[in-house]
């Protein structure tokens, strides 16, 4: 059974569903409160159901790519993350986020959600769980029915790692993602929750350092493109004999000394370490892709 209700029939619904033997996708916020969910998960194992949350980013591969960096590079020591846009008279008047009748946790619940989500992930590793252990929030707005509508909040999970992040209707759209990792490097999302409608989705691995002088120096960057899978000709993308090609998502690592500019800075900057060209084979059910109208084989991405 699929939920997408508002925040406030939730708990009828889903004790419905899971008390008559179904299984349950869940749009977020899952519950008002932990204890609520806590229940429908001692009830979901009970039947032997599985309920689970609409959260898409998670599931792309991009999200599995982030993951295995931090994973190989030390581990997320600090994330900084925010997910806002702005919303109309309309939205404000109208619409179940900004209301306590809805969706009483407003851009919390339906931002912040992510938010949270992501520093789940990504503090999370093989040896050490992600267990937040207090949370404040340091700036908020509230509607005249007490709903938030923009909020900044930090949270401090065990291991001595932190969360900052900002959420809001009142905002630009903005969703980035900065995580620095414990060898120092930073790793940079500009679309982390909804990807820009682009052929392969990116992210950017880089160290730097602040010299004598005030001298930026990229001490490493990498930048990281993982093609888009597209099912929309799915019927046309196989060959002859009915099997998928094979793409590839590249990983180089480049010199910057010719390249200040591109940084908005023209002070020097220097490559400590020049790693070359690597190339991962995956399958992906896609052969082509058309673009703008131009037509684009696989192979056109490496």
């Amino acid at each position: 059974v699929y939920i997408p209700l508002p925040t406030t029939l939730h708990k009828e619904w889903v004790t419905l569903a899971l008390s008559t033997h179904k299984h349950v996708l869940l749009e977020k916020p899952v519950a008002l409160c932990a204890s609520d969910f806590q229940t429908w998960s001692d009830l979901a194992k009970t039947h032997h159901r599985i309920i689970m949350d609409g959260t898409m980013f998670q599931h792309s591969d991009r999200t599995r790519h982030v993951i295995r960096l931090c994973a190989q590079n030390g581990g997320a020591k600090r994330i900084e993350t925010s997910f806002s846009f702005m919303g109309d008279n309309r939205f404000h008047q109208n619409n179940i986020r900004v209301s306590a009748r809805g969706d009483p946790l407003g851009c919390v619940g339906d931002l912040g959600w992510y938010c949270i989500r992501v520093a789940l992930l990504l503090f999370q590793t093989t040896t050490t769980t992600a267990t937040p252990i207090s949370a404040q929030a340091v700036d908020f707005h509230l509607t005249d029915d007490g709903v938030p509508i923009h909020t900044t909040c930090i949270v401090k999970f065990n291991e001595s790692r932190t969360l900052v992040f900002h959420c809001g209707f009142t905002t630009p759209l903005r969703q980035n993602l900065e995580v620095i990792l414990s060898n120092h490097q930073r790793l940079q999302i500009d679309d982390y929750v909804l990807p820009m409608p682009m052929p392969v989705q990116k992210m950017t691995l880089n160290s730097m350092s602040l010299q004598q002088n005030d001298r930026v120096t990229v001490l490493e960057q990498t930048e990281i493109v993982v093609p888009v899978l597209d099912n929309s000709n799915s019927n046309s993308n196989s060959d002859n004999n009915g099997k998928h090609s094979k793409s590839c998502f590249r990983m180089p690592s480049f010199g910057l000394a010719n390249s200040s500019s591109n940084l908005g800075t023209t002070t020097t900057t220097t490559t400590t370490n020049r790693s070359g060209l690597y190339h991962w084979k995956r399958e992906l059910g896609v052969r082509n892709r058309k673009i703008s109208g131009r037509q684009l084989s696989s192979s056109t991405l490496l």
